[in-house]
């Protein structure tokens, strides 16, 4: 396992000077006083500049909660569109409309995991019933078509919203080529 100290000596020894951390680490940093926390615990650590990444979870008042978080100084505000883990369940699209709206309000930047979250269940259902644990289960589990299909959903409810954002984990090259037409068209949507 990797702490700040050995993360960012590593980054420095290899010529790297500022690293950006996720916002899912415990205790997730969806509240202000957790990232001010964070920041304070990475400051007197850190061998290299760091930038934080704070997070939105379905079930919260995102009126309540986002204008606090932004403010605190986070980098983007991160969550899945897919379930990631017990303690970041998916965001599925009313809640997350909600939440880009309000980050519209306070300027902020969004970040989207974006995968199908129906059909990565549904898929998965399917390889637990025929015992699948081989490799290929993985990619089978994970086809190109639900990253896609939640690339271009990510794209049009940030347009909508009227929300700067960035898709990250891209890897199939029609989201890309999708995000690459937003942005031509005047989008300040991003892909990683």
């Amino acid at each position: 396992a990797e702490d700040v100290e050995s993360a960012t000596m590593a980054a420095a020894m290899a010529g790297t000077t500022t690293i950006c951390d996720m916002p899912d680490s415990m205790p997730l940093v969806t509240k202000a006083s957790v990232f001010k926390r964070k920041v304070a615990f990475w400051s007197k650590r850190a061998y290299v500049d760091f930038a934080l990444h704070a997070g939105f979870v379905p079930n919260t008042d995102f009126k309540a909660l986002i204008p606090d978080l932004w403010k605190a100084g986070p980098t983007a505000l991160k969550t899945f569109m897919c379930f990631s883990e017990d303690i970041w369940p998916a965001m599925h699209d009313g809640e997350l409309f909600d939440a880009l709206q309000v980050i519209h309000d306070v300027n902020g930047f969004a970040i989207l995991h974006a995968e199908n979250d129906h059909m990565l269940t549904q898929n998965k259902k399917k390889l637990d019933k025929e015992g699948r644990k081989d490799f290929k289960s993985h990619l089978d589990w994970r086809p190109p078509i639900v990253e896609y299909e939640a690339d271009r959903r990510a794209t049009f409810l940030l347009r909508a919203a009227g929300t700067r954002g960035l898709i990250v984990h891209t890897s199939v090259p029609e989201g890309v080529r999708d995000i690459a037409h937003a942005r031509a068209s005047g989008q300040s949507v991003y892909v990683e």
